[in-house]
């Protein structure tokens, strides 16, 4: 079984060359590979130098835009996601350090409400308007998560 995150994104505010320069902005200028379908963007070349490959999904529609979570009352409801696959061969640390970077800096940018949930922790984080971010505290690297929001000046809950 692969190990996926997906950061489902309330409102439409990423496009593909906004996800292309914040992927480039991780350290390393990438020729990127994308396979592309009306609405679905898949960067395959991101894998061997980050460690996860990025699927983008410009646009979710109903019934399959709706996810039950720890930490609202209501379902939540999400326009965008993108879909990390994870290498399981790889520097665990490092590559989920990438990849909450990578998350982080399009939140701040973007400043929604998102939710980031995993095949194996369930969800993760719930990101509020861009402002404050909420973090189970079961999740083997919530120490990352809190260095990011440190230093994108999010405001974080435990629960």
């Amino acid at each position: 079984m692969s190990i996926h995150f997906s950061l489902k994104i309330k409102d439409i505010i990423i496009n593909e060359k906004m996800l292309v320069a914040e992927i480039n902005n991780l350290g390393v200028s990438l020729d990127l590979n994308c396979n592309s379908e009306e609405n679905i963007i898949d960067f395959t070349s991101t894998y061997d130098i980050y460690g996860f490959d990025i699927t983008f999904v410009k646009n979710e529609e109903p019934p399959f835009n709706e996810y039950e979570t720890v930490f609202l009352q209501n379902e939540f409801v999400y326009n965008q996601s993108i879909i990390f696959g994870i290498n399981k061969e790889g520097d665990f640390r490092n590559i989920y350090s990438k990849m909450l970077e990578l998350i982080f800096n399009l939140i701040s940018k973007g400043n929604t409400t998102a939710i980031l949930t995993s095949t194996v922790h369930n969800d993760v984080c719930y990101f509020e308007n861009g402002k404050k971010i909420y973090i189970k505290s079961a999740i083997s690297f919530s120490d990352i998560i809190e260095h990011y929001s440190r230093i994108h000046g999010l405001n974080l809950s435990v629960v």
